[in-house]
């Protein structure tokens, strides 16, 4: 399964742990609040009419240490900005957006993100393997810049996604339930949507959430 890496609309936002500080500042003619919270990873959200940068920092990132990364991927943020306003002036809608940047990770972040889901695929499993009537042979957890899952059909393997982890647990279940699908249908044909509308009728719905989060890759 793919991740987005293109500018979209989002209403969800990886989580909301509370808002230590906030300052707000012009960085290069663009507005940009910087949030610092008790996370461990970087966020990047472009929104609002004028598609000022939003950030959520941890709480030990100095403000030269967070311009100094929104500065190395500005040509990035830049063309981000360009497609939301664009966006914006043909449907008049509300335009957000969520980057999370895993190589930005350090190695404690990356493996307390796979112990979490390593404990959210536990509860979620049994209870999909009995609808869907298939097991995988192997669940495996990686931090992936391109896809949110993948399924190998002939070997029964699954690989989820690390940066999972740090969104909603009901898009985990989905990315579940897609690739826990695959073990009977290879493809993303008539067969396989049918059978996702058996087994989770609001699959669209989370599948278009999914894909408002933008994975950045070097």
């Amino acid at each position: 399964m793919s991740a987005h890496r293109s500018a979209r609309r989002l209403w969800s936002t990886p989580s909301h742990p509370r808002v230590v500080s906030e300052e707000q500042l012009i960085f290069r003619a663009v507005p940009v609040t910087i949030q610092r919270k008790r996370i461990q990873n970087l966020y990047v959200r472009v929104k609002g009419d004028d598609a000022h940068i939003q950030i959520s920092a941890p709480l030990s990132l100095s403000r030269s240490e967070i311009l100094r990364f929104v500065s190395s991927r500005w040509t990035w943020i830049q063309r981000v900005r360009s497609r939301i306003m664009a966006m914006r002036q043909a449907d008049h809608g509300e335009s957000q957006l969520s980057v999370t940047d895993p190589h930005t990770w350090t190695a404690e972040h990356t493996q307390q993100a796979k112990a979490q889901m390593e404990e959210r695929v536990a509860r979620l499993l049994p209870v999909w393997e009995a609808v869907i009537g298939r097991s995988p042979s192997a669940i495996s957890y990686r931090a992936m810049t391109s896809r949110w899952g993948s399924c190998t059909p002939q070997t029964g393997r699954i690989r989820l996604n690390v940066v999972l982890a740090d969104m909603p647990e009901e898009l985990t279940q989905y990315v579940l339930v897609h690739e826990l699908t695959h073990l009977w249908e290879h493809g993303h044909g008539s067969g396989f949507r049918a059978r996702m509308d058996r087994y989770l009728p609001g699959w669209r719905k989370l599948r278009h959430a999914i894909n408002q989060y933008v994975i950045l890759s070097p």
